[in-house]
């Protein structure tokens, strides 16, 4: 990795020394996590070792060369095209997107998307691509990390799934889990974006190739990331009954055919809309009434915003001092560092979606250019942009605690107690899953 960081030129993403300061971060990260392991002596460092050698190798690929730049621009074209198809359902139920007045709010521009995608993805289940596709990933890192096929799956179709779906490929096995399997099965879950969300990810970090294929690295890299930092911080010493297999069980219900299937789709999609809307309005609403109690309370001590003096103290700015030391780790320039931390406290408190948007809103033009895509304005460097872009993508938040902890123990209530005692660390694992691999990605940028 070092030799990568020195050898490569300095260019707008990054500098030998800004590379350096990533590798850093990696070292003081992993170091943070080991000290607060629940079991030192038993860490597996085969599969620590193998799970930055895979993430690195995944970055390298990616980010650095021809092919891998080549591979992912196809693919980031390919998945623009290919969600922009939802745009005909669109024009259907609310007539021209080109001139309906309402086409860049986020109810218009990526529920629609998120809805076809998810039946688009019952499709593929139910001819079978998707557990294809799974299972021979999840195969990958059995072999390679030697972690257990449940725990694997789970990772495995994390990037693709929500967090709490991608267990239910597993779900005759959730109840029957050790306690190290269940952890990194809520790591996994925590420390990447379903595939439903990519669309609006892709719009809040430019909407370009670039943005798209830096949002699907930091997908793939979580893989590997978030087992191998789950196993850190709570390593298995029991025995796991699917230690050294692969199986996705078939699903209880099968669908009857392909129109069932994306009908199905279509009405879990539909649920998730809801769910995400009706989610963000009431969180950042809760939290915008939290923001005002803040800045009222430090106006009647007679303090104001040390930073910007028209606006009021906030939560965010509070907590971008605790957060501005990880955005250092992760290779953010120091003098970007303090405002970044906001955006990443943001994803923490709130959630990905509200830092997203409050990232695009501070570092793009307010206008998308001819092709769709966003320029920026100058707030911040590529670098700055692109290693935010790998730092705000996964599920870590307070409030998919409650997600994950309610779908998992709807599965197998007899362990609901275990999960209320791991979410927290996972969900904090799970943060620092994706840092890491931002730090990773920030030694080769």
């Amino acid at each position: 990795m070092i030799g990568v960081a020195c050898g490569t030129p300095a260019s707008e993403t990054g500098t030998i020394p800004q590379r350096l300061q990533s590798i850093g971060g990696v070292i003081v990260m992993t170091a943070i996590l080991v000290a607060f392991s629940r079991d030192r002596k038993n860490i597996p460092w085969g599969t620590v070792v193998v799970g930055f050698w895979l993430q690195f190798l995944m970055a390298l690929f990616i980010l650095k060369t021809q092919l891998g730049v080549d591979i992912f621009y196809f693919i980031s074209q390919l998945i623009t095209t290919f969600l922009g198809e939802s745009n005909a359902g669109l024009e259907f139920v609310l007539g021209s997107t080109v001139t309906n007045p309402f086409k860049d709010t986020f109810v218009v521009s990526v529920l629609p998307a998120i809805l076809f995608f998810v039946a688009f993805i019952s499709i593929i289940y139910y001819i079978g691509g998707m557990q294809y596709v799974v299972e021979k990933f999840a195969w990958v890192m059995v072999r390679l990390m030697n972690t257990s096929g449940a725990e694997s799956v789970v990772a495995a179709a994390s990037p693709f799934v929500g967090q709490g779906e991608s267990a239910l490929l597993v779900k005759p096995f959730i109840e029957f889990m050790t306690r190290s399997e269940l952890h990194s099965a809520m790591v996994s879950g925590f420390s990447t974006i379903a595939g439903s969300v990519l669309i609006a990810y892709i719009n809040y970090t430019g909407n370009n190739p670039t943005s798209t294929s830096t949002l699907l690295a930091s997908c793939l890299m979580s893989v590997p990331c978030s087992l191998m930092v789950s196993k850190i911080i709570y390593p298995e010493v029991e025995e796991s009954i699917t230690k050294g297999t692969v199986t996705v069980p078939e699903a209880e219900e099968k669908d009857a055919n392909l129109l069932d299937a994306a009908s199905k789709g279509a009405a879990i999609g539909v649920q998730l809309c809801l769910l995400i809307t009706g989610s963000l309005l009431a969180i950042i609403s809760l939290y915008a009434c939290a923001n005002d109690l803040v800045g009222w309370a430090f106006n009647m001590i007679s303090v104001s915003n040390w930073i910007d003096a028209s606006q009021p103290v906030s939560i965010q700015l509070l907590l971008s001092y605790i957060f501005w030391p990880i955005a250092v780790c992760v290779g953010i320039p120091v003098g970007d560092a303090r405002k970044s931390a906001e955006f990443m406290a943001t994803k923490v408190v709130v959630n990905e979606f509200v830092a997203y948007a409050n990232l695009h809103d501070y570092a793009f033009l307010a206008n998308a250019t001819a092709d769709g895509s966003y320029v920026s304005n100058g707030a911040f460097g590529l670098r700055t942009i692109r290693l935010l872009a790998f730092a705000l993508c996964g599920f870590a938040n307070i409030g998919s605690i409650g997600i994950q902890t309610s779908i998992l123990g709807h599965i197998a209530p007899s362990r609901k107690r275990d999960l209320a005692e791991l979410a927290l660390s996972a969900m904090l694992t799970g943060a620092f899953s994706t840092w890491i691999s931002a730090a990773v990605a920030g030694a080769i940028l």
